[in-house]
């Protein structure tokens, strides 16, 4: 069995580029989410608490009391939606992750756009 550990740094460049990209056009709740996940991501010493909900759960529930249980529920799911891609990633092998970094490159970017 293979045990793919995330590296601290490997999920803050996934959670900026999350950052990032919520404040190009999604709405205020979804770019808070992701600035909370971020900052709980800063106060972290181990990626560990955000491999599984639960104990993601438990620690953004620790660190954001005054927060509400369904914030808690939507950054503690970003956190463990981001440890998941990055270990899966890991998991890739070279030929198929440059086959990825292909399509990802020839893929046009989405903006959100106002219906009139």
């Amino acid at each position: 069995m293979v045990i793919a550990l995330v590296s601290l740094q490997e999920l803050e460049y996934v959670l900026q580029q999350e950052v990032d990209y919520f404040h190009e056009g999604a709405t205020a709740y979804r770019r808070r989410t992701a600035e909370l996940a971020f900052q709980a991501l800063q106060s972290a010493d181990s990626t560990s608490y955000f491999s599984n909900r639960p104990h993601a759960r438990q620690y953004v529930s620790a660190i954001f009391a005054t927060e509400d249980d369904e914030r808690i529920d939507d950054v503690a799911k970003a956190l463990t939606v981001a440890y998941a891609m990055c270990r899966r990633e890991k998991l890739m092998t070279p030929e198929f992750q440059e086959q990825l970094a292909v399509r990802r490159a020839n893929r046009r970017k989405i903006s959100l756009v106002k219906a009139e």
